[in-house]
């Protein structure tokens, strides 16, 4: 990587940072960035050690922590002017804790352990971290762009080997659509109502002639294929409800609340046995599922994600990397306001014509697929 240049223009300061300088410069702090700024960009310009952190790290998600600590010594050097003789006196030493030169740790410990100056670099140092992340974000966006332009709104990513992962969960999903392939139907009692299975999976939205146009021709796909931006959880993914039990078109469609519970909504069902199984449509997509923590494929979709902010379990949910295409849905649960339109009943029909058309209110089927073929 060639060498950056960093400018003063390119440091941000989000709450943190700024609360720092608040506790040390009060309102005034503001007045003082165009000069701190300046230091800092001096400090990371001065030779290429920050760049070779920045490249490192690209290709090494793991590698995070460890190029913090060395910014941290090397900033801590830069900004108080460590002589050519004290450098030396730290040697191969990359991070604070694995120096061993009294000297030098005596110089490092009189400006940590003065209360002024240990704020003071603290702040400084997390202008610098914020900096770091930004600059990492950046080039990982550059770099998944420049290989798959349609990935522009991709989130998610954490390094090199993860935008190579994404862009290959993308082109099996793109694959998936050329595809002809047929659910199996969904479970019918003896008084012909539908049975949500435990363990189908559902997807909820409102009722659009271009959304289903859209849905019929790429799928059920994570939003972020269409500009649409990810809630801080799910990141690439289509997000489901599971099924916990057995159930009637109107159960679930109370347990999705505004996704599914509305009378223009439409909720999309894909059988679990076309999931899991002997019968699976696509398992090289559905089994890389963030919510699954038992399998080598779900542990991998799990590093994209945010897995602390995951709403959902494996028992209710599923998060399926990229999407999953139309010919998996195998039966369309609609509310009461588009079952009472004939127009909208056979728009859906037309462009789902292997889907079973379920009304919420009956659980009866109000309209054959169109369309059945052999697997």
């Amino acid at each position: 990587m060639k060498q950056l240049n960093v400018e003063p223009s390119h440091f941000k300061l989000w709450f943190t940072q700024k609360k720092k300088l608040y506790d040390i410069y009060g309102k005034e702090y503001i007045d003082k960035l165009p000069e701190i700024y300046e230091k800092l960009a001096h400090t990371l310009n001065r030779d290429n050690y920050f760049t070779k952190l920045v490249e490192k790290r690209l290709y090494d998600k793991n590698f995070q922590n460890t190029a913090l600590e060395e910014l941290k010594l090397h900033l801590l050097i830069g900004l108080y002017n460590f002589d050519d003789e004290l450098i030396a006196k730290i040697g191969s030493a990359k991070t604070i804790d694995e120096i061993n030169d009294k000297e030098v740790l005596n110089k490092i410990n009189s400006i940590l352990c003065d209360s002024k100056e240990s704020i003071y670099f603290d702040a400084l140092y997390s202008i610098v971290k914020l900096l770091f992340t930004r600059y990492i974000d950046f080039f990982l966006k550059k770099y998944i762009i420049r290989k798959e332009p349609t990935l522009i709104n991709c989130r998610g990513v954490k390094d090199i080997q993860h935008c190579d992962f994404i862009i290959e969960r993308y082109h099996q999903f793109i694959n998936s659509l050329s595809v002809e392939s047929t659910p199996n139907p969904p479970f019918v009692g003896e008084d012909g109502c539908v049975i949500i299975n435990q363990g189908d999976l559902f997807h909820g939205t409102t009722y659009s002639e271009q959304v289903i146009e859209n849905i019929a021709t790429r799928g059920l796909e994570s939003g972020q294929l269409h500009g649409i931006e990810e809630d801080g959880e799910t990141f690439c993914c289509i997000d489901f409800f599971k099924a916990t039990k057995d159930s009637t078109p109107d159960e679930i469609c109370s347990v999705g609340k505004q996704y599914t519970n509305g009378p223009r909504q439409i909720i999309f069902v894909i059988n679990q046995s076309n999931v899991e199984g002997p019968d699976a449509m696509f398992p090289e997509l559905t089994d890389y599922d963030a919510y699954n923590e038992t399998t080598e494929k779900g542990l991998k979709a799990r590093e994209i994600v945010n897995v602390a902010g995951l709403p959902l379990n494996y028992s209710n949910g599923a998060a399926i990397l990229m999407g999953v295409p139309p010919c998996m849905i195998s039966s369309i649960i609609i509310n009461n306001e588009i079952e009472n339109d004939s127009t909208k009943v056979e728009f859906l029909s037309s462009h789902f014509p292997k889907a079973f058309i379920v009304s919420r209110v009956s659980g009866k089927v109000i309209k054959q697929p169109t369309e059945r073929f052999t697997r």
